[in-house]
C-alpha cells in the first residue's frame, strides 16, 4: 500500500458497472472501509453532499505520518524519473521537494 491504491477485481467492477470514469465514495465506517460507486444521475448532488459532510467532519484523517510517506514516495519517484534519457518527457521532469 505504498501509494494508497486499491485494485477492485474485474468481476466486481463489472457487476457494479464501475468503469474508468466512475466516481467512487470511500468512507470510514467504524473500523472498516466502504467503497461504493456514485450514482451517475445524482453525481452533482452527491458530490455536494459529500463536500458538506467532509467540511463538517472535525476528525483529521491525514497526519504527519502520511506527509512523511508521501515525501518519501515523491523522492523515490524523482530519482526514478531522472534515470530516463533527456529525450523523453520524463527526463526533463523537474522535481521539487
Amino acid at each position: 500500500m505504498e501509494r494508497g491504491q486499491v485494485t477492485i477485481p474485474i468481476k466486481i467492477r463489472e457487476k457494479l458497472g464501475i468503469g474508468p470514469r466512475t466516481w467512487l465514495w470511500v468512507k470510514l465506517v467504524g473500523n472498516k472501509i466502504l467503497i461504493e460507486p456514485v450514482k451517475t444521475n445524482r453525481k452533482g448532488k452527491q458530490f455536494l453532499s459529500a463536500l458538506k459532510s467532509i467540511a463538517s467532519d472535525s476528525k483529521s484523517y491525514w497526519g504527519k505520518r502520511d506527509d512523511q510517506v508521501l515525501k518519501k514516495i515523491r523522492k523515490k519517484l524523482c530519482k526514478d524519473l531522472k534515470s530516463f534519457p533527456d529525450e523523453t518527457s520524463f527526463g526533463r521532469y523537474q522535481c521539487h521537494h
